[in-house]
């Protein structure tokens, strides 16, 4: 709620951090999937307000090992698989022969996806963001980054959820 007298401009972002893999097992085969058409450019970890469709060292359309990824980007343009209430499905991570899956349902709010592995390996994060790194720079320009503004008087509120499953059923694209 904004309680002042102004518009107040704001974004919000999550950094969950996911050990890799979830949990010791013999083949254990960790895979990431999140639904982009496009990234951010950045230069200097800061978004030039340039969006490039996802290349290949960026597309997780499908489902992409783990191991063969190394990612600091700001994913947008998702194409996300919406649910019966009203959340969007912006990512997952599962792990084989398993078929253990976490899955990342946001409000249509949080437009943006970070997507990093860090430097240790042992983690992957898929961070759900209302609008990129440096929104409020990038609105000033004219850009459309995804900065929210609430009035004074006016309440925000929107939902992140994560979901474990543990069954055969669960798959990527399920």
């Amino acid at each position: 709620r904004n309680p002042g007298r102004q518009p107040l401009p704001f974004g919000l972002g999550y950094h969950p951090y996911f050990r890799v893999p979830f949990r010791d097992a013999p083949g254990a085969d960790c895979w990431v999937e999140a639904p982009a058409r496009s990234f951010w450019e950045l230069r200097d970890n800061l978004p030039t307000g340039v969006r490039q469709p996802v290349d290949a060292l960026r597309d997780l359309n499908q489902p992409r090992r783990f191991d063969a990824l190394t990612l600091d980007d700001v994913l947008t343009d998702l194409a996300p698989h919406a649910t019966a209430q009203g959340l969007l499905r912006l990512g997952q991570i599962g792990q084989a022969p398993d078929n253990l899956v976490v899955s990342l349902w946001a409000s249509p709010a949080f437009r943006e996806l970070v997507v990093f592995t860090p430097p240790h390996r042992q983690a992957i994060c898929l961070e759900p963001y209302t609008c990129t790194t440096d929104a409020i720079n990038l609105q000033a320009r004219g850009i459309d980054a995804g900065l929210q503004r609430l009035e004074p008087g006016q309440r925000w509120s929107a939902v992140v959820e994560l979901q474990v499953t543990s069954n055969s059923q669960a798959t990527a694209g399920a």
